[in-house]
């Protein structure tokens, strides 16, 4: 116990040092500016959070695409010490999930060598962290999870009842986080049931099923029925389960995109075709459950629109990859050499989003939002009575000037009008005839224009390729 102990705390000390440096949406290092890095919206999430907190209900009050247990954390984190409080509950997320990772390595290999395969999975989180605080980045631990009560049946020789039921609960968890990042524990529940089929036939193979399916009823069940009683049931239902899914096929048809997601889904290959030469050439069913959850993950990471992050669930593959390297690459065979080269092509992949997040924090020109945020903060003295709107800029705009979004669209407008039926006619009757806020904040690329409906232009910012126009509402008469 007192060596578990001991190696949690290391655990907790990785994740700390990982999240401190490469989570730049909540760590303390970096201003809100830093927030929304290369797509991931963590302050969307953070803004529900903390107006959860303040009796605003997700869905209902403010739309933001994913499931009620990951803006549930974010409520969380605000509770225990603001945007800060959730910094500190992703390193207690992500240690368990190190921890995990290295006791499953431990079981296979020395102390030492788990530790290494520790801090393997460590630097493929920080380096698909893309700012930290993201849907996937909580998915690890759950993934990770299931892998672990694989471990622990397969050293019982048996599964329990429980143990379905149990594995169930994890599924359900992580469609109430993001459905789309759960194909290492869908390509594990269909292993689990196939093989129970074979091995027990039908009554068998339909006790799995039914049991595991009890399980992942529980948490969405729960979740649909508070949401339904708050009279938002199919808000919650249409925010955190179909946009989700529909945004995941919104890039099936660019094939370029698909063959970028192809190259980041190696270590997911390599962790199937492991699994399926163990079943082929050492006859070790237990190997396929590498082969389902390599599996899995592939057809999960196949689709989407190939932000670095969506791979975040999926690192636990490269401290596997390393278990089986140490256990097939040793000598001067052909397994050496084949390791040894998918080892070199894993870390050049990981090594792309390090060098764009190192360019980043060290050469990214932040002042047009600094000097924005400034001038909203004035903006807000001046009108306190009066909503400040904005369209498509990143929601630490709001976090910042700590102002509460009366439209339910808050942020992400244009990245949703493809996916939320109705959501551009919405937005521009709400700005037609119901919006009643002093100053219009506009991002886009391209035209600005000078004046925006009963808005006129009254000032200009830029960052990057962006152009973030502000508008003010004309008084009657001008």
């Amino acid at each position: 116990m007192k060596r578990k102990g001991m190696a949690y705390l290391i655990c907790l000390l990785t994740a700390a040092l990982v999240l401190a440096i490469f989570s730049s949406t909540t760590s303390p290092l970096y201003g809100l500016e830093y927030g929304d890095y290369y797509g991931n919206h963590s302050s969307s999430a953070l803004l529900v959070g903390k107006e959860w907190l303040s009796g605003r209900l997700p869905y209902r009050d403010l739309f933001s695409a994913g499931g009620p247990l990951y803006y549930l954390i974010q409520r969380i984190g605000w509770a225990v010490g603001g945007r800060t409080g959730v910094w500190i509950l992703q390193i207690v997320w992500m240690s368990v999930g190190l921890f995990l990772i290295q006791q499953i390595c431990r079981r296979f290999t020395s102390e030492t060598k788990s530790f290494l395969l520790m801090a393997v999975g460590a630097i493929a989180a920080a380096a698909t962290l893309t700012g930290g605080n993201s849907r996937e980045e909580f998915c690890i631990l759950l993934s990770v999870l299931m892998l672990y009560l694989f471990v622990l049946s397969r050293e019982r020789g048996d599964w329990r009842r429980r143990d379905r039921f149990l594995a169930g609960i994890i599924a359900g968890a992580v469609v109430m986080m993001d459905g789309t990042a759960g194909g290492a524990i869908y390509g594990a529940l269909l292993y689990l049931i196939v093989r129970a089929f074979a091995e027990g036939k039908t009554k068998k193979g339909l006790a799995c099923a039914v049991q595991i399916g009890m399980g992942a009823a529980l948490i969405p069940v729960l979740f649909a029925a508070a949401f339904l009683f708050l009279g938002a049931g199919k808000e919650m239902a249409e925010a955190a389960v179909v946009v989700p899914f529909r945004m995941l096929w919104d890039e099936i048809g660019n094939g370029t995109l698909l063959l970028h997601n192809a190259v980041k889904c190696i270590p997911y290959l390599l962790l199937a075709a492991a699994g399926i030469w163990g079943i082929v050439k050492k006859k070790e069913d237990e190997r396929g459950i590498l082969a389902w959850i390599g599996i899995g993950l592939f057809l999960f990471g196949l689709l989407g629109d190939g932000k670095w992050y969506h791979y975040l669930n999926g690192v636990f593959c490269c401290p596997l990859l390393g278990l089986l390297w140490m256990e097939h690459g040793k000598g001067r065979n052909v397994f050496a050499v084949l390791y040894s080269f998918c080892a070199v092509g894993v870390a050049v992949i990981f090594g792309i989003p390090l060098s764009h997040f190192a360019e980043f924090v060290m050469t990214e020109d932040v002042s047009g939002y600094t000097q924005l945020m400034g001038e909203l903060r004035t903006y807000r003295e001046s009108y306190p009575d009066n909503e400040i709107f904005m369209i498509d800029m990143p929601a630490f705009f709001y976090l910042d000037a700590e102002i509460t979004p009366q439209y339910r669209y808050f942020a992400d407008q244009s990245e949703y009008e493809g996916v939320v039926e109705g959501i551009r006619e919405d937005l521009n009757e709400y700005i037609t005839n119901a919006c009643n806020a002093t100053i219009l904040i506009v991002k886009s690329r391209g035209m600005a224009y000078e004046s925006f409906g009963d808005y006129n232009m009254a000032g200009m910012y830029s960052h990057n390729r962006e152009i973030l126009s502000v508008y003010e509402r004309m008084e009657q008469g001008d």
